[in-house]
Order: C-alpha cells, then structure tokens, then sequence
C-alpha cells in the first residue's frame, strides 16, 4: 500500500504529513479559531519544501482572488468603518488552506487521499455522537473551537434547538461537509471499479467504506436536508450523465444505479409511515409544507422559517453585486447590503443579526463568495470548476464524465444550502482529486502534466490525441 507517489526525502515527508494532519483539524473544525497570520507562516515553511506545489491548478488564482478581498476588505474597513483589519485579512486563511490541500494532493496517491477524507468524515461523526448523547461537543474539548461570539450563539442554540453542529457552528454545517466527503470517497471507489489502474487496495477500499458509514451516521445525527439534497440530486446527475457516456461505464452500473434510484422513490412513502411520529418526520413534514406553500403562494413575515431565511439572504447576495461588483471582502457586510436592502423583507433571524452589525451571512457558501469577492469570486469559481472537468475527462479516466458531474453537482447544492464552511477548500480538495487521477493516468488532463499548462495549444494537442487513441480503441 503506497501513500506517496513519489520518492521523498524524510523532511519534505514529513512537511506532506503535516499538511495532512492541519488539514484534517481545518475540516473537522472548520471554525477553529486560528490565527491566519500563524497559520500563513507555517503554510510558507511547509511550501518551501515543495514549492512546486505553488505552481498546481489553481493555487495562483487562489492566491490573486485572496490579495484582491484583502485589498478590497481593507479598503472598505478604512472607508466605511464596516468591520475592522483582522476580519478583512482573513482571506489569508483559505489561501493558506488550499495551499497545504495542494502540497498534499500533488505527493500522494489515492490511497494517501482517501485515508484523509475517511479521517475527516470520522472526525466529523465522533463530535456528532458526543454532542447528540453527551452534551455540547465545544464544551467537551481542551481547545476552543469556536470564537466568542460563536460560543455565545451556540449557548442560545443549545437552549432552543435539538439538531446540532458537533465540531461545527450547526447541523448544516457537519451534514454538508459530510455528504460532500461521502461523495468524494465514492467517486474514488467508482473509478477503481472502472479502471484497473486507480483502483485501491483491499485495505483502502475498507477504510473508504467505513468513512462513509461514519460521514452516514453524521448525518443521520445532524438530520438536515442539505446532506440528502447533496447527494440525491449529485447520483440523479450522475445517472443521467452515465446515459451519454459511451467509454467506461459498464452497462450493468447504469442499470444498478437507475434501479437504485427508482427503487428510493417508490419507497418514500414506506419512508413517511415510518418517521411519521418521530423527530425526524415533523422536521421532513415541517420543510415540505414549507416548499409547498412557497410554490402556491408565497412566504407571510412570519413563515418560511429557514428556507424564507435563504430566499431573502440569497437576494441580497445576488442583487448587491449590481451595485457593489467587486464585492466586499471579508467584512460585517453592511457596505455591500445596504443599497438593497429595500428590497427584501428581512425575517426575525435576519434582523437579530442586523441589530448586531452582521449581514454579511447569505445562508449559503456561494453567495457568501458574491458578498465576498463579487464578480472575481464568479469568474474563479468557475475556472476551479472547468479545472475539475478537464483533470476528471481529459485524464482518460473511466467514466470520468459522470464522476465530474457527480462531484460538480455536489459542490454547487453544497455552496447553496449550506454557509460558514470551508467552501474554496473543498472545491480544491476535490481539485487535488482530479489532479491525482490525472498523474496517475500519466497527465494527459493538463494538470499532471509536465507543467503544460491548461488550455495551451500543447495541452488542446494532447487532448486532442487522447480522444484519437480512445476512439481508435472502442
């Protein structure tokens, strides 16, 4: 079992494993009150020993979209007095984190990799277990976790809640995370099932499996909607995708996973009768009159509860970049909402945090990036995205069409029903996937590839060649 791909010196070993391990404590407590300049040096220490990882997809258009919010953060502390300098200088954390994501995914194989994800989705489900039967998880470690005024939030959730967050600030939180993670160690365990060349060992295949129970178990806990929407909608995708792909997919996957699927369906009502009278079944039922009164006729003030929250976070995400394009960075927000918030309607969550100060919480990762870093946050998001597709395509992968749109449509219902998570992380995790496989497969996607750069004319030309040789070998 093989969890570098390369040979190492001990010290530039050593550098990998950290990253691994900071890694892991930044994604099981994603909230965790690290100072970012403290975090940046040991980020830079560590890059010194493989610089190379400097030059990995997209780790330059993390690091100029961090100097922009930075700048743009800082300048609207100074102009506006909205927030102060630390807050708009946190940037430097997520730069810092998909730095040590990329120093680690370019030195290890999958094996290295999916030993991470199952440790994250391990983690994950420990704080849920200790906060669902043992009381409040962040009480219960000898580090803090969460700054003053989180602690403060959670007391007052403690008290009128029963869906916690366990190492994270709330149940969406941890059931989001662990969906997404539960996608990323399937998609690993499909290309290996399709391919012989990327396929894990007995060992490896065991530790998946046992992540993904545990990421399951996360969020059964957790009972939020937003792990089921992630991974519903992400195999529904993908199984509509594997009808087009011709290469690599065998027939009886497509039929197993569409039998899958229509057999979930046709047991939702048996679902119904079961979780009737239970928690779980009031929370399902509370959602789903939700949704239908919102088709039908609309939210009153006082209905909707969390989805009428989204709706009218979400609109002061979106309409605000009309008016302030180039975002806000990481500030209290007010700059940024103030020229629409006439056109909205606040609900009772809302407005507790605009007495506060706060409005910049959107309720969803990707329009937190609106507020953030406006249309720059939209023009990255979208080149890490084309950079997942061409790593996952190109690479000659089995069925590396329906794995991207697998791992794609997670991350996009992600950024939409789930906030205050490492969300620029994730997609360069799921980057650093794409980039395994592709140096696994010898680099014909362009990110492994011998430093040919993406969409260079030499990496269209051995694009170009791999769909000759695999058309040639149909």
């Amino acid at each position: 079992m093989q969890l570098i791909n390369k040979k190492l010196s001990w010290p530039k070993s050593a550098a990998v494993a950290v990253a691994g391990i900071l890694i892991w404590l930044l994604m099981v407590f994603p909230q965790i009150p690290i100072q970012f300049r403290y975090l940046g040096l040991i980020t830079a220490g560590l890059a010194l020993f493989h610089h190379d990882a400097l030059k990995a997809p997209g780790v330059r258009g993390i690091a100029l979209y961090t100097i922009f919010i930075c700048i743009v953060g800082a300048a609207v502390v100074a102009l506006f007095d909205d927030g102060n300098l630390s807050e708009a200088l946190y940037g430097i954390r997520t730069m810092s984190l998909c730095v040590l994501v990329m120093i680690f995914a370019t030195n290890v194989t999958l094996s290295g990799f999916i030993s991470l994800t199952s440790a994250i989705l391990c983690g994950g489900f420990i704080g849920m277990v200790v906060d669902t039967y043992y009381g409040p998880a962040w009480q219960k470690m000898p580090f803090p976790i969460f700054t003053e005024v989180q602690l403060m939030l959670m007391g007052e959730r403690y008290m009128s809640s029963d869906r916690f967050g366990g190492f994270t600030f709330e149940a969406g939180v941890i059931g989001g995370m662990s969906a997404m993670f539960i996608l990323i160690n399937i998609s690993i365990l499909l290309l290996g099932l399709w391919g012989s060349k990327l396929r894990l060992p007995s060992s490896m295949q065991l530790i998946s499996v046992i992540g993904s129970v545990c990421g399951l178990g996360a969020i059964y806990l957790s009972r939020t909607k937003a792990a089921f929407i992630i991974i519903a909608l992400g195999f529904f995708v993908m199984a509509v995708a594997m009808l087009f792909v011709r290469r690599g997919v065998p027939v009886w996957s497509k039929f197993l996973l569409w039998g899958v699927i229509l057999a979930a369906f046709a047991s939702l009502p048996l679902a119904y009768r079961m979780t009737k009278n239970t928690a779980n079944g009031e929370y399902i039922e509370k959602e789903v009159s939700n949704a239908y009164l919102l088709i039908t006729r609309g939210f009153d003030r006082e209905e909707g509860g969390g989805l009428q929250t989204r709706i009218q976070s979400a609109k002061i995400a979106i309409f605000g970049l009309f008016f302030r394009p180039t975002g806000a960075g990481y500030t209290n927000g007010y700059f940024y909402a103030e020229p629409v918030l006439k056109y909205v309607e606040p609900t009772n969550e809302m407005e507790w945090f605009h007495n506060m100060g706060r409005y910049n919480g959107y309720k969803g990762a990707f329009f937190n990036l609106l507020g953030q870093g406006g249309i720059l946050a939209i023009v990255l998001f979208v080149y890490l995205l084309r950079l997942i597709c061409r790593g996952l395509i190109n690479s000659g992968a089995p069925g590396g069409g329906a794995i991207a749109s697998l791992l794609i449509t997670g991350v996009l219902i992600l950024g939409f029903t789930v906030e205050l998570l490492p969300y620029f992380e994730i997609i360069m995790l799921v980057l650093g996937l794409a980039y395994i496989v592709d140096h696994q497969l010898g680099g014909f996607g362009g990110l492994a590839g011998n430093g040919v750069p993406v969409g260079s004319k030499a990496d269209m030309s051995r694009a170009v060649l791999l769909r000759r040789l695999l058309r040639v070998g149909r």
